[in-house]
């Protein structure tokens, strides 16, 4: 086979897949995520099966959460919660975070009502509380209702709950907050007697049925943990094969555990102070008859501290933290940083290109503090890029030229060696190595770009930043489709059009752009490879980002854009420099 046909053939293969690699790499693998690179952040699987009773763990008995409590007939008191960033309340029953509204954040760009992350009652109940285990001594348990010494807590006033057995040990939590999302709380426990008891602190996160999810493998939604260092992720699904079961369990020094959606999290982060803790999920449902009820599950993720032995007339505490609240990026890194909390950041889907997309995210919110909007910081973004692979890019471009300025050179070549096939292959390389020719250099770009768009979608899809992020003119979310379809005029003729006929007018520029950047590069030797490249690779991409994130089909159209404008440049150089110089004489 000639050279050419050879070359032709990868650059049909190299084209074909890209796209399938930039449709299909997350599809496929995006629930196999990776932390930071390196061994300790590699995310394994773990087996879920009921664990034999351990030295350091309470009975199992005790691990399952009693049900939630029944409704008092009279109204429960509960302290209220009151900050910039959140409100909500406490009840008093039990000290149960139940009630969080999110003061920043509406439901939908139309729906402008708060999202309500914690709440008690209904089939998506979700709520946390903290406690003890103890055989040998009355604690409090679910129903106990507390007394607090202030009616509302703030960031500037924390609160104390308080309640005391009958035989007068005192039970404490000291309840304090930070203006995002952070809660902190002191168990302190006060033995009056003249016995020692022995007791487990603990938390439970519960939440009702199986949420809604966002429907795609390209994040995870669900429970999860940094353990030591390690990212632990796990579907409901799983945690309910293991029903009114233990059906995982992790000893560790450091981390927390929680569930997450795409952009919410709630966690705890055990404080550890006295040696190492345990941290379990489980399953509670009720089965009759061998048949499931239809009651909804109801999901926990809980920690345990190892046990204490609290002797006569004496004190001890111990201080942990729950998050709830949205996956800012900023605020994860720096209560990571300031509570030495491992990793807290991964509770943001970053991916495989965690080493690009944060970095690429980090950029996107310091351009957008200049500029005062997330799409002026993509274009800054991509401006930026561009001139840093401006050599590569000048570099690619001359190597075109030259493998057009040398397809006469080659044709003469073929002639020469027609039934010398291996001989025509060396003299071919030969004149690569020699002229420094690239055969694949015209899409060598694309290919650099690929790693930059995944992680770009990324930033774009995950990160609660980009939600209902405006730009100009008709685009008011930078993480949703183009709402605009030019198959339907804009909506003048609303004739329902099918699902794969909605493309929005950026994605058509897009198409434009990728075209004008086409038709100024070297036309390829192959004319297959030219029409491919010239006319069927923009329609594709067209239809093929039009479903995608607005703000990604910006940066493709912007970066195009530039592309164009360094290719004149380029060429402009080059005519210059071609005049300047002597013309070769043709070697053969």
């Amino acid at each position: 086979m000639h050279p050419d046909a050879n070359q032709s053939k990868n650059l049909l293969a190299a084209c074909l897949l890209s796209i399938l690699v930039l449709v299909g790499w997350d599809f496929f693998f995006g629930g196999k995520k990776n932390g930071p690179v390196g061994d300790s952040f590699q995310n394994k699987s773990v087996p879920l099966v009921d664990q034999q009773q351990r030295s350091d763990e309470p009975p199992h008995s005790l691990l399952n959460a009693p049900p939630p409590p029944p409704k008092p007939h009279a109204p429960e008191p509960r302290v209220v919660i009151m900050s910039k960033n959140v409100k909500g309340s406490i009840g008093l029953r039990g000290v149960c975070f139940d009630d969080l509204v999110l003061l920043g954040y509406t439901k939908t760009l139309r729906d402008a009502s708060p999202v309500r992350l914690l709440e008690k009652e209904g089939k998506h109940a979700y709520y946390g509380f903290f406690g003890w285990f103890s055989q040998e001594c009355d604690v409090p348990h679910q129903n106990t209702v507390w007394k607090a010494d202030h009616t509302t807590l703030s960031p500037e006033r924390p609160v104390t709950f308080q309640w005391q057995n009958s035989k007068g040990v005192v039970f404490q939590q000291i309840v304090s907050m930070e203006e995002a999302y952070l809660f902190r709380v002191v168990q302190r426990v006060q033995n009056t007697t003249s016995a020692p008891f022995s007791l487990y602190a603990h938390g439970h996160l519960l939440r009702k049925n199986d949420p809604k999810k966002g429907g795609t493998f390209l994040l995870h939604e669900g429970p999860l943990g940094v353990f030591d260092a390690k990212l632990q992720e796990l579907s409901y699904d799983k945690i309910a094969q293991s029903l009114n079961k233990q059906s995982f369990y992790q000893s560790c020094n450091k981390g927390w555990v929680g569930f997450t959606d795409k952009y919410w999290l709630a966690a705890f982060v055990p404080e550890n102070t006295k040696g190492p803790f345990s941290m379990q999920f489980f399953c509670h449902g009720a089965k009759e008859g061998g048949q499931e009820e239809k009651e909804p599950f109801l999901y926990e993720a809980t920690f345990c501290e190892k046990p204490r032995v609290l002797d006569p007339n004496h004190t001890f505490e111990s201080s942990h933290y729950f998050f709830v609240g949205p996956k800012e990026v900023g605020v994860l890194d720096s209560y990571g940083k300031k509570y030495h909390i491992p990793h807290f950041d991964l509770a943001v889907d970053f991916g495989w290109f965690y080493f690009l997309t944060k970095p690429i995210f980090h950029a996107l919110d310091f351009f957008k503090k200049i500029t005062g909007n997330f799409g002026l910081a993509i274009l800054v973004l991509t401006v930026f890029l561009k001139t840093m692979f401006f050599p590569l890019s000048y570099k690619t471009h001359a190597s075109m030229k030259r493998l057009k300025r040398f397809q006469p050179l080659m044709t003469s070549l073929k002639e020469r060696y027609q039934n010398d096939k291996t001989k025509l292959q060396e003299e071919t390389l030969k004149l690569y190595r020699r002229e420094k020719i690239n055969p694949l250099a015209g899409f060598l770009p694309m290919l650099i770009q690929v790693p930059v768009f995944f992680a770009l979608y990324k930033v774009l899809f995950v990160t609660i930043e980009m939600r209902h992020a405006p730009f100009f003119g008709w685009i008011d979310d930078l993480s949703s489709p183009d709402p605009t379809n030019i198959f339907t005029l804009f909506g003048v003729v609303p004739w329902g059009a099918p699902s794969f006929l909605e493309m929005g007018l950026w994605p058509v520029l897009m198409g434009f752009s990728m075209f004008c950047q086409q038709k100024l590069n070297p036309s390829p030797p192959d004319p297959v490879q030219e029409k491919m490249l010239l006319y069927a690779m923009p329609v594709m991409f067209s239809f093929m980002l039009a479903s995608f994130p607005v703000g990604l089909v910006i940066y493709w159209t912007w970066n195009n854009v530039l592309s164009v404008g360094q290719q004149a440049l380029i060429t402009n150089w080059e005519n210059k420099k071609a005049a300047l110089q002597p013309h070769k004489k043709n070697p053969l």
